[in-house]
């Protein structure tokens, strides 16, 4: 019997310490395991951060491009309609000075005026919107998608008021120039060979020009 005890003893001995063994390693592979699941989630959060910090790179360049080449855009748009609104101007002095009837003309350059001075203010504050934009962290900053939608709301108006002044002019200025023509039989309404003398192509803008446009902003 003593043997048999001896035997268990033994047994017990050596089982034991293997058992406990077990048991602090099970902590260890479970910590390993969680170790490994957040260096995936990490290196997947980073792949993400630097996917957008290269597209957040990309935006900014092309905001920053689109600033400049929106601002020479609209100057020489502006000083085009401004250039047929002086000969518009142009031709009501010549009508008073021949003691023809002005009036409706008048009302077509102070139409132009207007809408000209609404697409001169709405562009202005697209392009502020678009400076304002460009100088945010489209990465950090919560505000940058708002004001980006703030921005693309201003160039549609801006765009809007283009249309405006470009179909202003194509119908109503040159319908009441070709009428003046017309009246004159056909002739400048001065018969000398002034340089101002107009006609219904001097009040049109170029078939050529696009309405004011922003891929970058739009897209």
């Amino acid at each position: 019997m003593k043997k048999y005890l001896l035997l268990i003893l033994g047994l017990s001995l050596v089982l034991v310490p293997s058992v406990g063994a077990q048991s602090d390693n099970a902590p260890n592979k479970r910590q390993e395991i969680r170790d490994r699941v957040e260096a995936k989630q990490d290196a997947r959060e980073e792949k993400l951060a630097a996917r957008d910090a290269k597209k957040c790179e990309l935006v900014k360049s092309r905001l920053e491009a689109q600033l400049e080449k929106s601002d020479e855009l609209i100057t020489v748009r502006l000083a085009k309609y401004q250039r047929i609104l002086d000969r518009l101007n142009a031709l009501v002095l010549r009508l008073e000075n021949n003691d023809l009837d002005a009036t409706e003309l008048k009302e077509v350059v102070t139409g132009a005026s207007d809408l000209l001075s609404e697409l001169e203010t709405n562009y202005g504050q697209y392009t502020a919107e678009l400076r304002n934009t460009a100088n945010l962290s489209c990465v950090d900053d919560v505000d940058f998608k708002d004001t980006l939608q703030t921005t693309r709301s201003a160039l549609r108006t801006a765009r809007q008021d283009d249309r405006d002044v470009r179909d202003y002019l194509r119908e109503e200025a040159r319908t009441v120039v070709e009428a003046i023509i017309e009246t004159n039989n056909g002739q400048p309404v001065d018969s000398s060979d002034d340089a101002t003398d107009t006609d219904s192509s001097d009040v049109e803008p170029d078939n050529g020009d696009e309405p004011i446009d922003n891929e970058t902003v739009e897209g």
